[in-house]
């Protein structure tokens, strides 16, 4: 179609509805990207090179840019690291681009196909994390059917963290009610999970005296910060469901590192250079005035998204002590009751153990006076009792039980 359209080809075939998928694939990337998946050095005039960028992709690239004259092609099967889309989603949106994209009229997909993709890809559930270990936010695309889990593994395909290693807490004023949201954790486990967020605290405190960034809490941020203790912390188990986690940007679940030497390193991710271009003083032109005009807004506003993910990062970041403390005093409280509870039948098991040990004492009694009235009744030997050697026996063993 491009060769007929464009380089105006006679071709001999027509052309079926299918076609504007191509054009979907087209304007699909260059939402995710900013940028046309397929860019010959010159652009559109180079029209000859644009026809062979379109015919000779392999199957399953998505992208091919040439950035010199009769250069090499730079093929790509992949998003660029400047997507802005989620590490989880841009899988699936490859895959979407991929079938778009092809050029194989035996590999072309038809409308349903496309249709049965994208609500797949609409099924998924975005949970936020926020990963302690980097003091970043992340969102995860999940189906709704899968368990914590599937989330760990997820997570362990894109960040390289064992899922045994981690632990997903959830703040949640709901969980009041809802008290079998809380992690199946036994009293060795919650004591390292309170060694691991002890020493967590400690470690973060020294980020904070080496960065200064206590003085940038505002008085209303801080106030805001010591009401979030009364928050109801829990530590999600691995069978609990996604679909009942419920998670914004600014409520996300806490991802730990359940590393004891694990440290926290804040990463920013890729930042595109700001710099901005110069401005010729002495040559008029409102063509060149508008590109850099352009250019300048996407600079500063791709500079104000930084900021402003910085700052969400950071106010996180700031409610991670309570949060943990909260939960620290939790397993805490718990530990404390099943001290209690522990005490309380020690102390009923000791009062059964008296009581065998006094009946043990009446037994003893009984057995003897049972071997005397037989043995000697009455000082006087009356009859031979076949069974006296037997209860000896048996009382011999008692006694040897209790000692």
């Amino acid at each position: 179609m491009y060769e007929r359209a464009v380089l105006r080809k006679p071709v001999g075939k027509s052309f079926k509805a299918n076609v504007d998928l191509w054009s979907i694939g087209v304007t699909l990337y260059h939402i995710a990207t900013g940028s046309l998946p397929f860019r010959p050095y010159g652009g559109r005039k180079n029209k000859e090179t644009m026809y062979r960028i379109t015919t000779e992709k392999a199957s399953g690239i998505i992208s091919g840019t040439q950035t010199s004259e009769n250069g090499e092609i730079k093929w790509s099967r992949n998003l660029p690291e400047s997507c802005l889309l989620s590490p989880s989603v841009q899988p699936l949106v490859t895959e979407l681009l991929a079938g778009l994209l092809e050029c194989d009229a035996h590999r072309m997909w038809s409308f349903e196909k496309f249709f049965s993709s994208v609500t797949k890809i609409l099924e998924h559930k975005v949970v936020f994390v926020y990963y302690v270990g980097t003091l970043s936010l992340h969102s995860i695309y999940c189906y709704p059917n899968e368990t914590v889990l599937g989330l760990k593994s997820r997570f362990e395909s894109l960040y390289k963290v064992a899922p045994s290693d981690q632990i997903l807490v959830w703040p949640n004023d709901n969980l009041n009610h809802h008290h079998h949201l809380i992690g199946r954790h036994n009293d060795q486990q919650q004591l390292n999970i309170n060694n691991q967020m002890t020493s967590m605290l400690n470690e973060m405190a020294n980020m904070v005296n080496q960065t200064k960034l206590v003085p940038l809490l505002q008085t209303n941020q801080r106030r805001s910060l010591s009401s979030t203790i009364s928050t109801v912390i829990a530590i999600l188990s691995n069978d609990f469901a996604i679909t009942d986690i419920h998670t914004t940007e600014h409520s996300p679940l806490f991802l730990l590192n359940g590393q004891m030497n694990s440290k926290i390193r804040c990463t920013t991710g890729p930042i595109l250079p700001s710099k901005f271009p110069d401005f010729a003083e002495t040559i008029v032109n409102t063509d060149v005035d508008a590109q850099y005009a352009k250019l300048c807004s996407s600079l500063a506003y791709s500079t104000l998204r930084q900021i402003d993910k910085f700052i969400h990062n950071y106010k996180l970041a700031c409610q991670i002590p309570c949060h943990m403390l909260r939960l620290i005093d939790r397993n805490m409280k718990m530990l404390d009751e099943k001290h209690g509870c522990f005490n309380y039948h020690l102390n009923v098991l000791k009062e059964r153990l008296d009581n065998l040990i006094q009946c043990n004492g009446y037994l003893s009694q009984l057995i003897k006076l049972l071997i005397d009235s037989i043995v000697k009744p009455n000082n006087v030997t009356l009859y031979n009792f076949n069974a006296i050697d037997p209860i000896r026996m048996q009382y011999d063993k008692i006694q040897t039980n209790f000692k």
